[in-house]
C-alpha cells in the first residue's frame, strides 16, 4: 500500500489557502482519523492547527467548532452545560474529530430519536478545490433555499474540499436513561416487534436488534416518569424486559456506539437499509458467520467482515444496498450499490473541478 507524499499542517485559513492552490492530490485529516495517512498515495493535510471552539451559545443551542477539535472535547463542554450531540457520534474515545465525525458522516443508536448528523449540522465553512473559502447555512436554526452545502459535506469523504469549521444544534441531554431489553428466540421475532414499535406512538431514544435476537430499547428523561414507561414498553410486547441503569447503562451502549461487541479482525462496515430489509440483509450475513449489530429502529446495520470484501461487494450489490467501511485495510471505502456515482461527480465538478481530493467511490 502506497504511503502518504507529505504532511503539511497549516496553521491559518491564509496557508491553507495556499497549499490548496499550490499543491495536487490533497487529503484533509485530524488527529487519530477514522482513514489514516497511509491509506493515500497524497500529500496529507493535517488539521489538528484547527482545533478550536469558536462559539457556543448554550441558550440557543448552537456551536460552532473547527474541523480538527477533538470530538471527545467537545462533548465535554457540552456536557458541563447539560446538552450533548442526539445523534450520538461514535469513536470519540478514539480520538475522532469534528471534521472526521462529518466527512464519515457516522451516527450513534441515538440517532432512533431525533435523527442522524445530517438533521443537526446546520454550517460549515470550507476550501474548495480551487482554493476559494466556501460558507455554507449559518450558526441559527432555521431553513435556507438553495445548495444545501451542510449536508452535502456530510457523508462526503474529504472528496469536496477541506473542511475547517461546523455549525451545529444540540439538545438538553436527559436527566437518566435506562436500557430494556427483551430477548427473544429468533431474530426475525425481535425484528416483527421492532417494526410494531416502528410505527407505535412509544418514543424511545434507541431501539437496536442484535443478532442473538435481543431487541434492545433505550429511553430517557426524568426519573420518575421512567417507571411508567417501562411498565408501558412490558404491557406492549407481552412480557418482562430485562432492565439496565446508572453506569452499567451507559458503558453499555458506549460499547454499541464504539463497535466493541464487534471488535475483530477484519473489516468495520455500517450497511443502510430500510427496517423491511432487515431479514433479507441476515438472510444473507448469517452463513457468513458474520457478527452483526443493526440500529436506529433497523434502519442501520454495522457489521464485522472477516472474508474478502469483494465478496461483500457481491453480497450487498445483488441486494442493492450500499456500505461504507469504518475499519480496515482499503483505499476505497465504499461498497455495494452505488447509484448516487454520477450526482456525487456532478458536485465535485463544481467543488473540485481539477480532482485536488479523492473520490473514494
Amino acid at each position: 500500500m502506497p504511503s502518504a507524499k507529505e504532511t503539511l499542517k497549516p496553521s491559518s485559513i491564509e496557508e491553507l489557502i495556499k497549499i490548496v492552490a499550490s499543491e495536487e492530490n490533497l487529503v484533509a485529516l485530524g488527529g487519530q482519523s477514522i482513514r489514516k495517512a497511509e491509506h493515500y498515495d497524497a500529500t496529507v493535510i493535517d488539521m489538528q492547527g484547527f482545533d478550536q471552539i469558536l462559539e457556543y451559545q448554550p441558550n440557543e443551542y448552537t456551536i460552532t467548532i473547527q474541523s480538527g477539535a477533538s470530538l471527545k472535547e467537545v462533548a465535554a463542554t457540552l456536557e458541563k452545560e447539560g446538552q450533548y450531540f442526539p445523534f450520538d457520534p461514535p469513536l470519540a474515545d478514539e480520538g475522532a474529530t469534528i471534521g472526521g465525525m462529518v466527512a464519515s458522516g457516522l451516527s450513534g443508536p441515538g440517532s432512533q430519536r431525533f435523527g442522524s448528523l445530517r438533521d443537526f449540522i446546520i454550517g460549515v465553512k470550507l476550501i474548495d478545490g480551487c482554493g476559494r473559502l466556501i460558507q455554507g447555512g449559518g450558526k441559527v436554526v432555521k431553513n435556507a433555499a438553495g445548495f444545501d452545502l451542510p449536508k452535502l459535506m456530510v457523508g462526503s469523504l474529504g472528496s469536496l474540499g477541506v473542511l475547517t469549521e461546523a455549525s451545529f444544534k444540540v439538545f438538553p441531554k436527559p436527566e437518566t436513561f435506562v436500557t430494556l431489553i427483551f430477548q427473544y428466540e429468533r431474530i426475525d421475532q425481535a425484528h416483527a416487534q421492532l417494526l410494531r414499535l416502528n410505527t407505535s406512538k412509544y418514543v424511545l431514544d434507541a431501539l437496536d436488534v442484535d443478532d442473538s435476537g435481543g431487541l434492545v430499547i433505550r429511553i430517557g428523561g426524568k426519573p420518575e416518569a421512567l417507571d411508567e414507561r417501562i411498565q408501558n414498553l412490558n404491557s406492549f410486547l407481552g412480557r418482562e424486559a430485562e432492565l439496565i441503569r446508572d453506569k452499567e447503562e451507559s458503558r453499555y451502549w458506549d460499547r454499541i456506539r464504539d463497535f466493541k461487541t464487534l471488535n475483530s479482525d477484519g473489516f468495520l462496515v455500517k450497511i443502510s437499509l430500510s427496517p423491511s430489509k432487515l431479514l433479507d440483509l441476515d438472510g444473507i450475513l448469517a452463513p457468513q458467520n458474520a457478527p452483526r449489530h443493526y440500529s436506529y429502529g433497523g434502519s442501520c446495520a454495522w457489521i464485522r467482515w472477516e472474508n474478502e470484501i469483494q465478496e461483500l461487494d457481491t453480497l450487498l450489490s445483488k441486494q442493492e444496498l450500499a456500505g461504507f467501511i469504518i475499519k480496515g485495510e482499503t483505499r476505497q471505502p465504499l461498497v455495494g450499490h452505488l447509484p448516487q456515482r454520477a450526482f456525487i461527480q456532478r458536485i465535485k465538478q463544481a467543488l473540485d473541478p481539477h480532482s485536488k481530493f479523492p473520490l473514494l467511490t
